[in-house]
């Protein structure tokens, strides 16, 4: 009863698993992965992509550029300007 027993655990574990494990990973795992990553590369981060830079990236600099360095610009122009028309002042006006 042992024997037969070793012999058949030997002989599905060298075949039948081996040969379902082969098969698995060889053509189901890798075929899957090939077309889950065509999928994902060629669909979703190319829509990713587009979405990202298109609606995120142009929108947080054109909201960047537009109010905060525009803002910060203007600001930074009129106290600037203030000071240099100060100081101009003080020294050619005295």
């Amino acid at each position: 009863m042992d024997e037969w027993l070793d012999e058949w655990m030997d002989k599905w574990m060298n075949e039948w698993i081996d040969k379902w494990m082969d098969e698995w990973i060889d053509e189901w795992m890798v075929e899957w992965l090939d077309e889950w990553m065509d999928k994902w590369m060629n669909e979703w981060m190319d829509k990713w992509m587009d979405e990202w830079m298109d609606e995120w990236m142009h929108k947080w600099m054109d909201e960047w550029i537009d109010e905060w360095m525009v803002e910060w610009m203007v600001e930074w122009m009129d106290e600037w300007m203030d000071e240099q028309m100060d100081e101009w002042m003080d020294k050619w006006m005295v």
